[in-house]
């Protein structure tokens, strides 16, 4: 299992070691949020270092991640109940607007993907850590070598 890099001790556990701070999500999370707390650190073991201070701004990420899933859960019940077509729908007035959950929706997905990419978890985000570690493999072989 994955140790994070460093730490203080004692805050979430003894051992700052992510299967363990996985198991223990925050009680203030709900439960969409402390699931993917819990399967998403469980994801970052072994391949991720992660600092004790981190975990406030995971929290955030996992926060944005339960909006999306509950905005995104009420549209389709919604549009199965035929209420609304799951984008738009109608005032008392009859004046056609777009869901008010549609801008949950989007705000949570835009916090997510900025903590994603904070940490990593995009594509775009893995790359260009894999590029900075080839550079510098590449320095520190130009210095030895």
């Amino acid at each position: 299992m994955a140790k994070a890099k460093t730490g203080v001790p004692g805050v979430l556990n003894a051992t700052n070691d992510l299967a363990v701070w996985a198991e223990t999500p925050p009680a203030h999370l709900d439960a969409i949020a402390q699931e993917h707390w819990t399967d998403t650190l469980h994801a970052f073991s072994g391949t991720y270092t992660f600092d004790q201070i981190d975990l406030s701004s995971f929290s955030l990420m996992c926060e944005a991640w339960s909006e999306f899933v509950r905005a995104s859960a009420g549209l389709k019940k919604e549009q199965e109940e035929g209420v609304s077509n799951g984008i738009y729908t109608v005032t008392k007035n009859g004046n056609i607007i777009q869901h008010p959950l549609v801008s949950v929706k989007n705000q949570a997905a835009e916090r997510y993907l900025r903590f994603a990419k904070e940490f990593g978890m995009t594509p775009a985000a893995r790359a260009k850590i894999a590029e900075n570690q080839v550079s510098t493999v590449d320095k520190l072989k130009k210095y030895m070598g």
